[in-house]
């Protein structure tokens, strides 16, 4: 009968906190991360996470990530080669694991002087950051698969076309 009753119990704990779960992600389709991302970004580049701010979690105003800026593949950089993006923190468990030393492509708008990412949507595995490796090799959100920097660059300008 004990045995019965924590079955039971454990059953309606599991069974009720799966109505809390967050949804898979999905990979956006080619025209949605155009119009969301693509053309809402300011600037794009591929960068190294450099810091970040501390134990602030759900802190909307006070998140912050310093990078720094290895190669711009659009838009115009014109203070120096490191940013601080605002609302956002690259380690910030469950959702973000960019370590310090992190490499990653992001799209970034840009609003009085500071950086924002561009489009933060869950739903869509947040797709303005792709991850990337030392090698310049990103993986491309869309396709799931690796791409070059080049390819990112080629991706932007067919965006630009439409």
């Amino acid at each position: 009968m004990m045995k019965s009753t924590f079955s039971f119990i454990l059953f309606l704990l599991f069974w009720g906190n799966a109505a809390y779960a967050t949804k898979p992600c999905i990979a956006p389709d080619k025209q949605w991360f155009f119009d969301n991302v693509v053309k809402k970004s300011d600037l794009v580049v591929y960068a190294k996470v450099k810091d970040y701010s501390g134990n602030i979690s759900n802190s909307i105003g006070l998140k912050w990530t310093n990078i720094d800026i290895l190669q711009v593949l659009y838009g115009n950089l014109k203070n120096g080669r490191e940013i601080t993006l605002q609302d956002w923190q690259a380690y910030d468990q469950p959702l973000y694991a960019y370590e310090k030393g992190s490499y990653a492509v992001f799209w970034l708008k840009k609003s009085n002087a500071e950086y924002y990412i561009t489009d933060l949507n869950w739903n869509y595995c947040v797709p303005s950051i792709w991850n990337a490796q030392d090698n310049e090799t990103v993986y491309n959100l869309l396709s799931n698969k690796p791409m070059s920097l080049q390819e990112i660059e080629n991706l932007i300008a067919e965006a630009s076309e439409k």
